[in-house]
């Protein structure tokens, strides 16, 4: 295994004796529970080569009896039981002595299931995410990278909503000297949930003063998907 290394890591937490000890102002059902583990594998495919993965998962639940406002002394129970994962893999490649290829896919979900009484709500979300990205090296310092990006989404509260979002950029670094630094990029995007393109260029300029110090100016046009809070509210129309 002289060029693989693997991590594991497991935790779990449970708050229920401690309630027990010590007296507690909430009626708990359960005090807070908990679980997460998480796995990360690296392996050096080549002299300039990685391979990099990481998964994680977690879940906890939490429940409490309340007092009922309207129908006092009853209680309401509440519980929240949530559940999430999270993984990625990405690659690192040099081509050439002068192109440099980076690579990464990640998934992610998220589940909640959440009781107040006699009402049960449940929300979930899974994306899927992948980027690659090309780097060519010029000059002694100066580079050029392009490369695109592609999300797909889906959310559902009670109202589902599926985004597939689409990017794609250029940008370059030229150093005008070994003090002064160009940036200079464009961005492309768009997103199906709202079918709109937009366009981005971004630009800055920086000057290292010393070896802690550096001036900057920067310009840029960026675009955000508006929250979902608002799009629950707002016909897309």
């Amino acid at each position: 295994w002289e060029n693989t290394s693997i991590g594991l890591f497991a935790n779990y937490t449970n708050l229920n004796p401690s309630t027990k000890l010590l007296k507690q102002n909430f009626d708990w059902t359960n005090a807070a529970t908990g679980f997460d583990a998480n796995i990360m594998f690296r392996h050096k495919t080549s002299k300039t080569g990685m391979l990099k993965a990481f998964v994680q998962y977690d879940q906890g639940e939490v429940g409490y009896n309340r007092i009922d406002l309207y129908n006092y002394p009853d209680t309401i129970n509440f519980n929240v039981n949530g559940n999430n994962l999270y993984s990625n893999i990405s690659y690192r490649e040099s081509i050439t002595e002068k192109l440099i290829f980076t690579g990464g896919y990640s998934y992610s979900r998220k589940d909640d299931d959440l009781k107040f009484g006699d009402y049960a709500f449940q929300s979930l979300e899974d994306a899927h995410t992948g980027k690659a990205k090309l780097k060519l090296l010029f000059g002694k310092l100066s580079s050029v990278k392009f490369g695109g990006e592609a999300q797909f989404m889906n959310f559902d509260d009670t109202i589902v909503q599926k985004e597939n979002y689409y990017a794609s950029f250029l940008e370059s670094d030229v150093y005008l000297s070994k003090r002064l630094v160009l940036r200079i990029g464009l961005r492309g995007e768009y997103s199906k949930l709202i079918d709109k393109f937009n366009v981005a260029p971004r630009a800055s300029l920086a000057y290292k003063t010393g070896e802690k110090g550096q001036f900057s100016l920067a310009y840029g046009k960026f675009c955000q998907t508006p929250l979902r809070t608002y799009l629950y509210q707002t016909p897309l129309n």
